[in-house]
């Protein structure tokens, strides 16, 4: 697991977590706040690190932690490189993590990629123009015997 903590930690600052990383404090404080109040009837964050590698998957998984009562105990959080698993399961199944140039987000992860695809997907409007009408059976004449 990435960002190792260790039980003298617990109740520690955030500033004293993340030391020297002011950007990722607001991202933070929004992550405590969605996890203390249930935003949107959530109680898991997850949160991707955008960082261009295809090869190195970073997911941050931030989960509310309560006590006997339902109340709010503190978060338990997951850090992890998700690419061994992601390409274990690609080898075992036969399928790729390709880049998607039609994605709306994630474009960031397009920077010093190495995908394998050599096209792109092709499009609804291509679908329809190559798609055929399938012909009508003649019905004028019986089956044959």
């Amino acid at each position: 697991m990435k960002a190792k903590r260790v039980p003298a930690q617990v109740g520690n600052t955030m500033e004293s977590v993340h030391p020297n990383v002011r950007e990722v404090i607001p991202n933070a404080k929004k992550v405590v706040h969605a996890l203390r109040t249930k935003q949107d009837g959530h109680d898991d964050v997850y949160m991707p690190v955008p960082n261009g590698n295809l090869r190195k998957l970073v997911l941050h998984y931030y989960k509310r932690v309560e006590d006997d009562n339902g109340d709010y105990a503190g978060i338990y959080e997951w850090v992890q490189d998700l690419y061994p698993l992601v390409k274990y399961f690609c080898e075992t199944t036969g399928q790729k993590l390709v880049v998607d140039p039609d994605a709306t987000t994630g474009a960031t992860y397009r920077r010093n990629s190495d995908p394998d695809a050599k096209t792109g997907a092709s499009t609804k409007a291509e679908e329809v123009k190559d798609k055929k009408e399938p012909e009508e059976p003649d019905t004028s004449t019986g089956a044959s015997n």
